[in-house]
């Protein structure tokens, strides 16, 4: 309604302002009515809210795509964690795993081709680490899938035109494997064995 609002009496401007504008009411209505009903549909709401208006807002800053990026996952990731904490831990999930593939998409962004790429996988297994104290799947799986994508790119970009590449995919294979065994295993360790 807010949208059609700004759409029908609106004289142009930045669309940026419209959605800010339109997710600050938001978050201030939804935020108030989840602290009177304490409902966790609130709460997810609300935060989907004050994602889009915080990423929105970086961006109207001027700050970079990959920046933003890593900001609102790295935010993301600590909100979740918070409410990991509360009675509303059922949504958690969905917000490791959104602020997780958020993160990691600006990280590989920010370092990929750059001289500090082999940070990426210090993140990444970071993030696995991470995963096995806060207890989340979620996080392990997300963790686990950027550091195989790491490996699979650099291995890629570095020896798919060499004589090294067949062995290369073999050495990948059993990396993966390998890894792979180790996520099962700190599954079952540290988060049960489902």
């Amino acid at each position: 309604g807010l949208f059609v609002m700004m759409i029908e009496y609106g004289h142009g401007g930045d669309p940026q302002l419209a959605v800010m504008f339109v997710c600050t009411v938001m978050v201030i209505q939804l935020g108030l009515t989840f602290l009177a009903r304490s409902r966790t549909s609130l709460l997810f709401v609300t935060l989907f809210f004050a994602s889009i208006g915080f990423a929105t807002t970086l961006d109207w800053l001027g700050l970079g795509k990959d920046y933003n990026a890593t900001v609102i996952g790295f935010a993301l990731l600590c909100v979740a964690y918070a409410v990991a904490r509360s009675r509303h831990a059922a949504i958690t999930p969905f917000w490791y795993f959104t602020g997780s593939a958020v993160f990691f998409s600006g990280m590989f962004d920010l370092l990929l081709d750059g001289p500090l790429s082999v940070l990426l996988l210090a993140v990444c297994s970071f993030m696995i680490y991470v995963s096995t104290v806060v207890r989340s799947r979620t996080l392990l799986f997300t963790g686990t899938l950027a550091t195989l994508g790491y490996i699979g790119y650099y291995t890629h970009r570095y020896f798919a035109h060499s004589l090294g590449w067949p062995v290369a995919l073999i050495v990948l294979g059993f990396v993966l494997i390998g890894l792979g065994s180790l996520a099962v295993k700190l599954n079952r360790k540290y988060m049960g064995t489902a």
